[in-house]
């Protein structure tokens, strides 16, 4: 299978190096000038089982020289999707499926219209994983996708040893994830003490139950019980662990603060939902990382 994948960071870098260790035929589309780069560090990746081996995989800046794609997986940062897209956008044959990885709930709506000839599938994917060297991808559990009732998509990764589930309702299990990650971001960029504060603090639970709400009001209402199972995982996360919106804006990044977030909350309003505690939360100024 010929995958292309465009977003090499800590859920792009850990898919396509799986992906190439099974033997599937993986193509890095990276942002213009770094191919060069790519080529040299090669593509490694880091699980709690320690370093796997370094692989060169085809690069391409300009996507002229790759071979025809039957799978394209896109895992750039919301704010990159348009410019991603648009890049992509020339290259894609009609039906081309496109695996989109992006948290923000926006982006199938983005894509299908970009990419109106393509195969769009909006997915949530579970991991936590960054960037911990030029060409050096650390994933670790939980790494889990979900993937709809398709055998000749699901086929390559489960050969690759991902954890496969088979959703039904993918926007229902995107809202599921959304609601976690945007009450969790937007406590711990508030808070910056990791996990256990965002725990500990009461509107936490409030928001969890405010967005709960809010997808309700879009037409994707969760189980019940969701509350109470994402705050049970909360407080099995590590006690300083962060969320990754916190870890961009440490480095001088904006991150996807106005895809979840900002997002949410310019929603809910023109829904003219009472929802205090999400509107209370105030988007960050990144912090200049120290020389």
């Amino acid at each position: 299978m010929s995958i292309w994948v465009t977003g090499v960071g800590g859920v792009g870098g850990w898919i396509a190096h799986q992906l190439a260790s099974a033997g599937e035929d993986i193509s890095l589309v990276v942002r213009p000038g770094t191919a060069a780069r790519w080529r040299e560090t090669g593509l490694r990746l880091v699980t709690e089982e320690g370093p796997r081996p370094i692989l060169h995989l085809a690069v391409d800046e300009h996507l002229e020289q790759l071979p025809r794609p039957t799978l394209v997986v896109v895992s750039v940062k919301m704010p990159d999707l348009a410019m991603a897209l648009q890049r992509l956008a020339p290259h894609l044959p009609e039906g081309t499926p496109v695996l989109l990885l992006q948290n923000g709930l926006g982006a199938g709506e983005l894509a299908q219209a970009m990419l109106p000839k393509c195969r769009i599938i909006h997915t949530p994917v579970f991991l936590m994983g960054w960037i911990s060297a030029p060409g050096e991808v650390t994933a670790y559990l939980p790494r889990r996708i979900l993937l709809p009732e398709d055998e000749a998509l699901q086929a390559p990764f489960r050969k690759a040893g991902f954890q496969v589930e088979v959703v039904e309702n993918l926007a229902a299990a995107l809202w599921r994830k959304a609601v976690f990650l945007i009450a969790f971001a937007g406590l711990d960029v508030e808070l910056g003490h990791g996990a256990a504060a965002v725990v500990a603090d009461p509107r936490y639970r409030e928001l969890l139950g405010e967005l709960s709400l809010f997808a309700s009001v879009e037409g994707h209402p969760l189980p019940e019980g969701t509350v109470d199972e994402i705050l049970t995982f909360t407080k099995g996360l590590p006690k300083d662990a962060h969320s990754s919106l916190y870890r961009d804006l440490q480095m001088g990044r904006e991150g996807e603060w106005e895809d979840l977030i900002g997002w949410c909350q310019r929603r809910a309003r023109s829904r003219f939902l009472d929802l205090p505690v999400l509107m209370g939360l105030a988007k960050p100024v990144p912090t200049m990382p120290k020389a």
